[in-house]
C-alpha cells in the first residue's frame, strides 16, 4: 500500500488529528525499513536462491508431490476483499527439504548464514526485515555485523555439528515469546521434513527451538515423537552448525498467506495417531474457544453471544487452561467449534470434521484457509472495529441476530 493509500485509509478511520499525532514517526519507521532493504537486500539468499544453491550441492529433496487445492468462498458470505484473489484453484508446489553445511546462526532469531555470507531469508518470510532489524537492537549494530561475516571462530564451544533443523520461531512478542497461533499455522507442518528426514536421511536429527517458557511447544514437540534429548535450545548470540537443515516456510499474515493443505492435514493425522483420548470421557460436541482472558478481541457484547451460545448447547472453553493434549482432543472430537479470530482457533489444527464459525473485528483469510486445508466448513462473522488503534484489532462486537442465522444453517449441517 502507499503512503498516500495509507494516509487515506488513516483519515476515513481515525480523522485529520490521528494523522498528525503519528504520521512522523510513521514516516520515519518507513524511512528505515527502506534503508534495510536497499542495504540488505543484494547480500539476502530468497527461497529460489536457497532452492538454487541445495541443488546444485546435491543437498535439496521433495517430501511431497504439491498438490491442486480448491479455495472455496465462505458458507455464509460473499467473497470478502481479501478473499477475491484466494478463490479458486491453485496449484501448490512441493515442501522441501534442504541442507546447508557450515551455516553461521547469528542473533535472538538464529539467522542463517552461508559460509558465503549470503543471508538466508527462508524461515522468516515477510518478516525477514524486521527480524533483522530486532536483532541490530537487541545485539547491537557492531557484534551483529561481526557474527554475520566476521571469520572469528563462534564464542562457545556447543556441539552443534550434527544434522540440525531449524525451528526457532519468528513470531511472538520477543524472540522467547513465540506465538501459540502462528507456531500451529507455520512451524507444526514444518514437522513433516523433520519426520521426513529421519526417515530417509538420517534418524539422528534434532531440532533447534529458541529458548522459551512456553510449555506448550515442548508438549506438542513430545506429541510428535520428540523428546527433551531430541531438542536443542537456541540461546546464543552467534555459532556455526555443520549441518543445518531447513524447509520452506509457508507464512500466515492478515495480508498475505502460502497455502500449505498437505502440510497441515499430515500434522492433523500425525497428533491423532499419536493422541490418545479417554473413550470414557464425554467430550462436548460444540465448543467456544473464549478470549475474554486475553488483553485484545474481547467480545463487547459477550454477556449476549453466552446467553446464546447456552441455549445452543455450546460449552465455553479457556483454551490457555488446558494441556495440549485435552486441547486436541477437545476439537478432535467436537462437531462445531467457534472462536473470535485468533490462537484460541488454532486448535482446529486437530479436528476432521468440525464446522467452524469464526467472529471478528476486520475480516482476515487465516482461518477461512486453513478450514479449507482442512477441509473443514466455515462461518464468518465479522463487524466493525471497536476500540481499535491502527490496524491492531481489539475488541469485537457480535451482531447476535446474524450469529442465530448462521446457528440455523449450522444446524442444517449437522442433520
Amino acid at each position: 500500500m502507499s503512503i498516500l493509500n495509507e494516509a487515506l485509509s488513516a483519515w476515513r478511520q481515525h480523522g485529520l488529528a490521528y494523522i498528525i499525532r503519528t504520521a512522523p514517526g510513521h514516516l520515519l519507521r518507513r524511512a528505515r525499513q527502506r534503508s534495510y532493504r536497499t542495504i540488505f537486500t543484494p547480500i539476502t539468499m530468497d527461497r529460489q536462491e536457497l532452492i538454487r544453491y541445495c541443488e546444485e550441492r546435491g543437498h535439496l529433496w521433495e517430501i511431497d508431490e504439491g498438490t491442486i487445492f480448491e479455495m472455496l468462498p465462505p458458507e455464509n458470505t460473499g467473497v470478502p476483499a481479501k478473499l477475491e484473489g484466494l478463490i479458486g484453484e491453485h496449484e501448490i508446489e512441493p515442501n522441501f527439504v534442504c541442507e546447508i553445511t557450515d551455516a553461521r546462526l547469528v542473533g535472538p532469531w538464529a539467522i542463517p548464514v552461508t559460509p558465503s555470507g549470503k543471508i538466508i531469508s527462508e524461515p522468516y518470510g515477510p518478516m525477514f526485515h524486521s527480524i533483522l532489524r530486532r536483532t541490530f537492537m537487541h545485539d547491537g549494530l557492531i557484534s551483529t555485523l561481526r557474527a554475520l561475516w566476521s571469520s572469528r571462530s563462534p564464542p562457545d564451544e556447543r556441539d552443534l555439528s550434527g544434522p540440525l533443523f531449524h525451528l526457532v520461531a519468528r513470531h511472538g512478542y520477543d524472540y522467547d515469546e513465540p506465538n501459540y497461533g502462528h507456531w500451529i499455522n507455520e512451524h507444526l507442518p514444518q514437522l513433516q521434513a523433520c519426520d521426513w528426514w529421519r526417515k530417509h536421511r538420517d534418524p539422528n536429527l534434532k531440532i533447534l527451538v529458541n529458548e522459551t517458557d512456553a510449555a506448550w511447544l515442548f508438549e506438542l514437540l513430545e506429541i510428535y515423537g520428540y523428546s527433551a534429548d531430541d531438542i536443542v535450545i537456541w540461546r546464543g548470540q552467534f555459532d556455526v552448525v555443520n549441518r543445518l537443515i531447513m524447509t520452506k516456510l509457508n507464512w500466515i499474515h492478515s495480508s498475505s498467506v502460502r497455502m500449505n493443505p498437505l502440510g497441515k492435514q499430515w500434522a492433523r493425522s500425525t497428533a491423532l495417531q499419536n493422541i490418545e483420548c479417554d473413550p470414557e470421557q464425554n467430550y462436548p460436541k460444540r465448543i467456544f474457544m473464549s478470549r475474554q482472558n486475553a488483553d485484545r478481541r474481547k467480545i463487547t457484547n459477550f454477556n449476549a453471544v453466552k446467553k446464546k451460545l447456552l441455549q445452543k448447547n455450546f460449552q465455553i472453553i479457556e483454551p490457555e487452561n488446558l494441556s495440549m493434549q485435552e486441547e486436541i482432543c477437545l476439537c478432535s472430537q467436537a462437531k462445531v467449534i467457534a472462536g473470535v479470530q485468533g490462537s484460541n482457533l488454532a486448535g482446529i489444527m486437530f479436528s476432521s470434521e468440525s464446522i467452524i464459525i469464526e467472529f471478528s473485528s476486520v475480516y482476515v483469510p487465516i482461518f477461512h484457509m486453513m478450514a479449507n486445508e482442512l477441509k473443514l466448513d466455515h462461518f464468518s462473522i465479522y463487524n466493525e472495529k471497536v476500540q481499535s488503534s491502527g490496524n491492531v484489532q481489539k475488541n469485537v462486537k457480535i451482531p447476535v441476530k446474524l450469529f442465530e442465522t448462521i446457528l440455523l444453517d449450522v444446524e442444517g449441517l449437522l442433520k
